[in-house]
């Protein structure tokens, strides 16, 4: 098992107002059930807010392309919360033959860190076979 903690800010010059503020807690766990069974599961949580940009000589913050063709809008803080967590079972009965069952989904929500109206924004599903086939010389 393994735990990390990555964080980054970024701050105006001008201010000294953080602008960028980005947490990663991630956990991975790893478990050899027997020589040939392996699962791993990991959850990442990431947690972003940016501030709105702004014009560095007049402070005024600046415009940005809107939904709209044509349209302007003041940038805005944006923030966003994702829980991402993946799971994979290997299972290995002979050298060169493995098969790999994989599901990962991902969750949001609107305040940081509260795991209160965390909503699916996404699901992936894969299955993979590896085999090898030996190919032997006859003289």
């Amino acid at each position: 098992m393994s735990a990390t903690y990555v964080s980054s800010r970024f701050t105006r010059r001008s201010d000294g107002e953080a602008t960028l503020v980005t947490r990663i807690p991630r956990l991975k766990m790893e478990y050899q059930l027997a020589r040939p069974v392996f699962v791993r599961v990991v959850s990442q949580y990431e947690s972003s807010r940016r501030a709105p940009l702004r014009d560095p000589a007049t402070g005024g913050v600046l415009l940005v392309p809107g939904s709209s063709p044509g349209t302007f809008v003041a940038s805005a803080e944006r923030a966003s919360n994702a829980l991402r967590t993946d799971w994979l079972f290997s299972y290995r009965p002979a050298p060169g033959t493995v098969f790999f069952v994989g599901y990962g989904n991902t969750l949001t929500e609107p305040q940081a860190l509260a795991f209160s109206g965390l909503r699916r924004t996404g699901d992936a599903l894969f299955v993979k076979a590896s085999y090898v086939f030996r190919a032997t010389r006859q003289e």
